[in-house]
C-alpha cells in the first residue's frame, strides 16, 4: 500500500479519490475499487477488510493487490450494522507502521466548522454519525455541533502529536492555496505532468438536509417493528395450519370412535 487518509468524511476524500486515480494511482474509497483482484474484492467495505485483517491477525491490507491508496477507510452504516473508523484505532494504525513502513499517512483536514456544515448536508450521514457510538464521539453527543467540532479537532491534533516525527506522514489542510502542491511532493509526483493541479472538489454537498436524528432512529426501530410483525404474521400463519391440522386428526378420530361404539353396541 503507497498511502492511507486518516481524515474524516467530507474533509476531501473524494476529491483525494479522483486526483489519484487520475494519476493512476488506483484508490478505494470507503469502498473496495471495482478494479481491485485481490481477495478484498469478496468485501464491500474498505473498513470491513481492515478490521477483518486485524482481527484474524492477518496483515492489515491483506487482500489489497491491485489498490495502491486508501482515500477513505471509515465506514458508518448503523442500519446494517456497520460503525468502523479504523483512522481512530492506534491498534490499527501501529499494525500499519510495523508492517508497512513505506505506507505514507495523510491527514486531510479543513475547518471542523465546514466539516459539520458539509456533514450536515450530505444526506443522512449527520444522522448516521449522530447515532453511532464512534471512537471519541458517544452515540448521541454527536447531535450538539460543540461536541462534533471537539471531536474533529481532537481527531487532528491527536494524529499531529502521534506523527510528529514521523517521516512518512503529511497533514494538509485543503483549504490552503499550495495544498495541492504539498500532496504532489509527498507522494512524488511532478505537479507539470500530473493530471490534476488543483483540489477536484468532487461530492460537493450543495443542499442542506436538516433531518432529526429522533426521526432516524424511529426509522430504524419502525423497520425493526414491521420485521417483527411479519416474523409474528409468519408464525401465526404457521400455528393457523397446524390447527388446521390438528381439527383434520380430531375429525379422524372421532369417526373412528364412532364407528369402534357402533360395533360395540
Amino acid at each position: 500500500m503507497k498511502l492511507i487518509n486518516l481524515g474524516l468524511p467530507k474533509s476531501g476524500t473524494t476529491s483525494l479519490d479522483e486526483f489519484l486515480n487520475s494519476n493512476n494511482i488506483i484508490s478505494s474509497h470507503w469502498q473496495v475499487n471495482k478494479k481491485e483482484t485481490g481477495l478484498a474484492n469478496k468485501i464491500e467495505y474498505v473498513g470491513q477488510v481492515i478490521y477483518d485483517n486485524h482481527l484474524n491477525e492477518k496483515k492489515i491490507f491483506d487482500g489489497f493487490d491491485t489498490t495502491l491508496a486508501i482515500s477513505q477507510c471509515d465506514v458508518c452504516l448503523p442500519k446494517i450494522g456497520l460503525n468502523l473508523w479504523p483512522q481512530m484505532d492506534h491498534q490499527i494504525l501501529d499494525k500499519i507502521t510495523s508492517q508497512y513502513p513505506d505506507c505514507k499517512l495523510l491527514l486531510l483536514k479543513r475547518s471542523p466548522n465546514k466539516v459539520i456544515s458539509s456533514i450536515r448536508k450530505w444526506n443522512d450521514l449527520y444522522m448516521r454519525i449522530v447515532v453511532s457510538d464512534i471512537i471519541g464521539l458517544p452515540a448521541w453527543e454527536g447531535i450538539k455541533d460543540t461536541s462534533l467540532a471537539t471531536w474533529v479537532k481532537g481527531h487532528y491534533k491527536t494524529l499531529e502529536t502521534k506523527y510528529k516525527d514521523y517521516d512518512n506522514f503529511l497533514s494538509i489542510d485543503i483549504e490552503k492555496k499550495d495544498s495541492i502542491k504539498d500532496l504532489c511532493k509527498f507522494l512524488e509526483i511532478d505537479l507539470e505532468s500530473a493530471n490534476c493541479k488543483e483540489w477536484p472538489r468532487a461530492n460537493v454537498s450543495k443542499q442542506r438536509f436538516d433531518f432529526s436524528a429522533d426521526i432516524y432512529w424511529l426509522t430504524r426501530e419502525l423497520n425493526m417493528t414491521k420485521n417483527k410483525q411479519f416474523s409474528l404474521n409468519k408464525r401465526l400463519l404457521n400455528k393457523e395450519n397446524e390447527i388446521k391440522f390438528l381439527k383434520k386428526d380430531l375429525d379422524d378420530l372421532k369417526k373412528k370412535l364412532e364407528n369402534i361404539n357402533k360395533l360395540c353396541n
